[in-house]
């Protein structure tokens, strides 16, 4: 096999990968990651001149990482190209080109091609293309400019550091450490398979990419009022809690990515002295880049996006060491090849979803390969590898309906609230308020936080910011409302999940009311509603509840309905009271039972009906009840009838005697 053939084969892999992993549960190609639709938000905004945030005046260049992404969002927008499609388009590319870079490395030699293969057989890689976020951009960037280093490209790699440190904030460090490579381990020149000429100093190029972008951050500054960033102010402002959580999640990154383990190698290599320059440079870089996600606290995005970009560096010191191994004992050669063999099909099985091998049972090992445990499961529950993409698939798909939902079925110029600020408010073209503050500042802070990381917020200060709507789940939760507010408070909030602030968290949505609506089933027909609704919070004052009535009707009684509100999906609960407290409910069948939780009509979709009532049921009095109450209460659909935030309006109520 000539080496062409190796570059198309891994090429082909590559794309093959990203299409394969990157997929909805019903087998499409997925949307762009919840996070780049932020970037698309911000840069409809520049086009539009739309304030970035609900309520601030915070820059852009505060509210996303990548200035440059954001700018590039808003290029697709000027030119009326859909940035959810062209980013996805863009990032394979720029994954497809990191692989013919990394393959000008060494292009004389079939060893040379260990890198892109490895490459673009890592789940981390091929998940990265198709994300919509910048980092194939930031990973094609950093291989270039090593690669430039490597060569003494003086131009080339001036642009590239320059253009990576506005995509990453990583890349400025980047720039140090390829000045410091420069002084203490600089290339000869000697190592490529091309012409050995000596290599030019590339000094003063290095210090002029660092003073462009240290007179961007000052630029930066100036326009936002802040000197840094939200990523490199978290860097310089030391936390413990974060290290330990970036150390749990590239612990998760190692234990999840069956390539990591050749790191070994170079990694052994280096430490007794014996590495070659080329692979101890790379790893090097390499490691600088996973440092810093490591003191950022890692990330929350699926498969390691945030490590992505350096993941072509890691491979190449792996190759540059197997291409020594092999040229002092070829007589091993079997044993190299197959050891990169097995690692390739072991990346491949870990973009597996879980499930059996055809008659190889392997999906309780699979569960049990990508579960995160300790501090990592605690701060980033989803799942490692590609169980955690297809959930945050899922979600976005989720996310994007409701975006819909909210642009077809509220006002512009609704306020709206959520821990997932991005489709939302691409969609739906409200405004969104981040109660994260990482689009803007949560007061009473008055600083961004960064997208890395776990950052912990005055959660009950930030509900109380007066918005329309909040979203603050997924769908529909599945566990009690307690288990929900303890969740957050564990994940989110200064304090933690104490009694004390549950009871303040209740208090603070308390003028808030439950609400299941109808989103669309798909994004091509959103007239059509999905099977299952969706919970968001409503405020009480925006005064859109049902009204319920009850009357004498026949020898029984009728409930009626008058709605003005949005579309929304609930379940009625009728009650007879005797005058000792006893309780019934009415079944849909009729008939009457001592059992609480039960719904007399259930799914009941709601809509602006003016003033018309509309007539829900009729029913007869219980049989064993002369005299007593009735009571008729809407409530959403998929939470308790006893929690008062999940009942639609006011209940009715109807004494009577016979």
């Amino acid at each position: 096999m000539n080496r062409t053939t190796v570059v198309f084969l891994a090429l082909a892999i590559l794309l093959a990968h990203a299409l394969a992993i990157h997929q909805t549960p019903s087998g499409d190609f997925a949307p762009p990651y919840e996070r780049a639709h932020v970037a698309f938000e911000l840069g409809r905004g520049i086009v539009q001149g739309i304030p970035p945030t609900a309520g601030t005046e915070t820059s852009w260049l505060n509210a996303y990482p990548s200035p440059t992404w954001v700018l590039f969002a808003s290029l697709l927008e000027r030119l009326y190209l859909f940035p959810t499609i062209w980013s996805q388009v863009f990032g394979i590319l720029c994954a497809l080109g990191t692989v013919v870079v990394l393959s000008e490395f060494s292009p004389k030699r079939l060893a040379g091609l260990i890198a892109p293969v490895l490459l673009a057989s890592t789940g981390a890689a091929a998940a990265a293309g198709p994300s919509g976020t910048e980092a194939p951009l930031a990973m094609l960037l950093l291989t270039l400019a090593f690669l430039s280093f490597e060569r003494g490209w003086r131009t080339p790699l001036l642009v590239s550091l320059v253009a990576l440190g506005l995509t990453r904030p990583e890349g400025f460090a980047c720039a140090i450490v390829f000045l410091l490579l420069e002084r203490f381990d600089r290339p000869t020149g000697l190592e490529t398979d091309g012409d050995p000429r000596p290599r030019r100093r590339m000094t003063a190029a290095l210090l002029l990419s660092i003073a462009i972008l240290l007179g961007s951050g000052v630029l930066r500054g100036l326009i936002t009022g802040e000197r840094l960033s939200p990523f490199a102010r978290d860097l310089l402002e030391f936390d413990a809690d974060q290290a330990r959580l970036g150390l749990a999640w590239l612990a998760g990154f190692l234990r999840g990515t069956p390539g990591a383990v050749l790191l070994l190698l170079p990694i052994l290599l280096v430490l007794a002295r014996r590495a070659g320059g080329t692979g101890r440079r790379a790893l090097a870089v390499f490691c600088g880049w996973a440092g810093l996600t490591v003191l950022a606290g890692g990330d929350e995005l699926p498969m390691w996006n945030a490590i992505a970009p350096g993941l072509p560096l890691a491979f190449l010191s792996v190759q540059a060491e197997f291409r020594r191994w092999l040229d002092r004992r070829p007589h091993q050669a079997p044993l190299a090849w197959g050891l990169l063999l097995t690692t390739i099909l072991l990346s491949l099985l870990a973009s597996k979803l879980p499930g059996d091998f055809g008659p190889v049972p392997m999906e309780r090992f699979l569960e049990e390969w990508m579960r995160p445990t300790g501090t990592l499961a605690e701060a980033y529950p989803r799942p490692l590898g590609r169980a955690g993409l297809l959930e945050e698939t899922r979600g976005v798909e989720r996310l994007r309906r409701v975006g819909i939902f909210l642009r077809d079925k509220v006002s512009e110029d609704a306020r709206i609230g959520s821990f997932w600020p991005g489709a939302i408010g691409y969609l739906s073209r409200c405004r969104v308020f981040d109660l994260l503050g990482r689009r803007a500042p949560v007061p009473p802070a008055t600083q961004t936080n960064a997208w890395s990381g776990r950052h912990r917020i005055d959660l009950v200060h930030s509900l109380e910011e007066p918005v329309d709507y909040l979203v603050l789940t997924l769908g529909t939760p599945g566990v009690t409302f307690s288990e929900v507010l303890s969740r957050w408070l564990r994940a989110y909030d200064t304090i933690g999940d104490t009694e004390e602030r549950r009871g303040e968290m209740r208090e603070a949505l308390s003028r808030y009311e439950i609400v299941s609506v109808p989103v669309p089933a798909s994004e091509e027909d959103p007239a059509v509603s999905a099977e299952d609704p969706f919970l968001l919070l409503r405020s009480r004052e925006l005064e859109l509840d049902p009204s319920l009535e009850l009357r004498l009707e026949g020898g029984g009684f009728t409930v009626l309905v008058q709605h003005r509100g949005q579309r929304q999906v609930v379940d009625l609960a009728v009650h007879a009271i005797a005058d000792d407290g006893t309780r019934w409910s009415l079944r849909p069948t009729g008939e009457w039972t001592r059992e609480e939780e039960v719904s007399a009509r259930t799914d009941l979709f709601l809509y602006d009906s003016g003033s018309r009532e509309v007539r829900l049921l009729h029913a007869e009095f219980p049989p064993d009840l002369d005299h007593g109450a009735v009571t008729a209460d809407l409530h959403s659909v998929g939470v308790p009838q006893s929690l008062t935030l999940a009942r639609a309006g006011q209940g009715a109520r109807l004494v009577f005697s016979r």
